[in-house]
């Protein structure tokens, strides 16, 4: 499914898999080619998968020289259970809002207010992908012996 602005849309699935608490391998292309494989919180909007870095860190520089991701969030509770995203970094946000997003992952996350006042401090940036393809996988498991 296609919304208007000619993305891929997230599906239901794709979309409860993001929005529980389970981590995200994000996958940038470096220099020469290689690949760099990151693991980091995310989110969704309902059409994009949101992801928050520090805005030193080296995936952020891969993506902005290349904004081409593979995301894949795997169901901590049935590791048979995932979403793969291919898509672009189409928005780059920091300041207030990208703290503030840093925020509401650690509550997500962590649970509740108290976390989030621990964080590390550091500039942030929060990073809209725009899916180009997705898919979910369920693999069927044998009934229990």
């Amino acid at each position: 499914m296609r919304p208007a602005h000619g993305a891929l849309a997230l599906d239901p699935t794709a979309r409860a898999l993001i929005a529980a608490p389970n981590v995200a391998h994000v996958v940038t292309r470096r220099g020469g080619g290689r690949v760099r494989v990151v693991v980091t919180w995310v989110a969704h909007d309902g059409a994009r998968i949101l992801l928050n870095s520090r805005a030193d860190r080296h995936w952020l520089r891969d993506v902005r020289s290349d904004p081409h991701v593979v995301v894949t969030v795997v169901d901590l509770v049935d590791q048979h259970r995932y979403v793969t995203v291919e898509g672009r970094v189409a928005s780059e946000t920091g300041g207030h809002q990208a703290e503030h997003a840093y925020r509401r992952l650690a509550e997500a996350y962590w649970g509740g207010e108290a976390a989030a006042r621990h964080l590390p401090t550091g500039e942030r940036v929060e990073l809209a992908v725009t899916p180009d393809r997705v898919r979910v996988y369920a693999a069927v498991k044998p009934p229990a012996a």
